[in-house]
């Protein structure tokens, strides 16, 4: 099921409808049970569609066009752009979803609670039920949900809080804590939505543990001083600003510098850090001007003028600067990331899933699976597929994997398909049986040789 809501595509997939059901059923199906998935059903889809729309409505004030998919008992709402999102951005994405479930589980007690002063009768029966399920789904998951464990929202929160170069702690943190909420589940092993709590938070917990086997430890790196003693000590403390997302601090240190008449290699330092500060503040005029102290001395680093080429919004400039860095053998992210971003805003979508290919260590699980959403929109399906099998096989992920397998089918490529899903059935990510009800894959197992023996 697909359609557009508020101006963003929705797709809510049958897996949603099916583990919703199951979830309400606690796997018994007698008549009173019915009814409360009856009860249930629309109860949950308006909840988690409220919650991903705080997604979707934070994700649009940062001027990037989301979507939305419901799947299994939760969603996903991703976006229109690689790489350049804050950390500052990405948690009042993170904190949108479940504040916007605060604030329907708000309306629902508060115009309950009204009513009921005003004279008007309870609520009784399935309706009182319904509204019980309410303000558990938005006030009990939301809270749930906050939890610093990953995949959830407050497990994000925490790792966009804590950056990239601490990524080893969000992990820890969100095991820690998985784990002892899935100790806390089983003491109530006899309550079907317990066991599920359980199961959530367990796999997220896994999920944890293998991700941080897979991360290397950060090493630090003790700077020392430039060879000139005429400012290159202080920017040292300017680039810690600037990794530390507080270019006001850094611009002020390298102005600082800049006053004391510094040396040509100080001064273009100095400059530099000046630029990649602006950019963060979205300021181009500034960014230009102190890119043009630096022309005065030397070329500058193309890293850095593609970077602010894109930006000021001048893609085949951008493009042909970062493309020839990148040519040239530059593997950094300052060149990669802005590249993949200019290729996919110019429909080059099979060039910028080559390229995430070839980084895609360097690439985040969400970063690479946002391009092969992207390629498989701009029809580059088989770049797609080898991306999402790349993050499928990383994050042990069954969705990515299908979605692999799909791509390549469409990319008219069935034998790759087979051989994903059979890797996947081997390692037990995706079962035969989920596959073969899908109606682009389900008849490609059928035509395999031997597909029976493929679980």
């Amino acid at each position: 099921m697909a359609f557009r809501l508020f101006g963003f595509d929705v797709e809510i997939r049958l897996s949603f409808w099916l583990s919703t059901i199951l979830l309400a059923s606690g796997g018994n199906f007698d008549a009173n049970t019915i009814k409360r998935i009856m009860v249930w059903t629309p109860v949950v889809l308006v909840s988690i569609l409220v919650h991903e729309l705080g997604h979707a409505f934070a994700i649009r004030w940062q001027r990037l066009q989301p979507s939305i998919m419901l799947y299994y008992m939760g969603g996903l709402t991703s976006w229109r752009e690689v790489l350049p999102v804050s950390r500052g951005a990405r948690i009042i994405i993170s904190l949108g979803g479940p504040f916007a479930g605060f604030l329907l589980g708000a309306v629902v007690f508060g115009g309950v609670f009204v009513a009921e002063r005003l004279g008007m009768p309870p609520l009784t029966g399935w309706l009182r039920v319904a509204y019980y399920y309410a303000i558990w789904v938005n006030f009990g998951w939301g809270l749930v949900n906050l939890m610093p464990v990953l995949p959830f929202d407050g497990g994000h929160v925490l790792e966009h809080a804590l950056g990239p170069k601490r990524r080893r702690i969000a992990l820890m943190v969100s095991a820690a804590v998985g784990i002892a909420l899935c100790l806390y589940f089983l003491a109530a092993w006899d309550a079907w939505g317990r066991l599920w709590g359980a199961y959530l938070f367990g796999s997220a917990a896994a999920s944890s543990v293998i991700a941080l086997r897979g991360e290397a430890p950060v090493k630090r790196v003790i700077p020392t001083k430039s060879a000139s003693d005429d400012g290159g000590a202080p920017l040292i403390n300017a680039r810690a600003a600037l990794d530390a997302d507080d270019p006001a601090a850094a611009i002020g240190i390298a102005q600082r510098v800049l006053e004391s008449k510094p040396s040509e290699a100080v001064r273009i330092e100095a400059n530099t850090i000046v630029v990649w500060a602006e950019l963060m503040r979205s300021d181009t005029g500034a960014a230009e001007r102190a890119l043009m102290e630096i022309r005065r001395i030397r070329e500058p680093d193309r890293a850095l003028t593609g970077n602010l080429s894109l930006a000021a919004g001048r893609l085949s400039e951008a493009r042909s600067i970062l493309e020839k860095a990148y040519i040239d053998g530059d593997r950094r992210k300052e060149v990669f990331g802005p590249l993949i971003q200019v290729l996919l805003r110019q429909d080059a979508h099979a060039r910028a899933a080559e390229v995430a290919l070839e980084r895609f260590d360097a690439l985040s699980s969400d970063d690479a699976r946002q391009v092969a959403e992207l390629a498989l929109e701009g029809r580059a399906y088989i770049g797609a597929a080898k991306l999402f099998e790349r993050v499928g096989s990383r994050e042990k992920s069954r969705a990515d994997v299908v979605a692999a397998a799909r791509a390549y089918a469409k990319g008219g490529e069935p034998g790759p398909a087979l051989d994903t899903l059979r890797k996947a059935f081997v390692n037990g990510v995706v079962s035969e049986t989920d596959v073969r009800g899908d109606s682009e894959l389900g008849p490609l197992l059928g035509e395999a040789p031997g597909a029976e023996r493929g679980a």
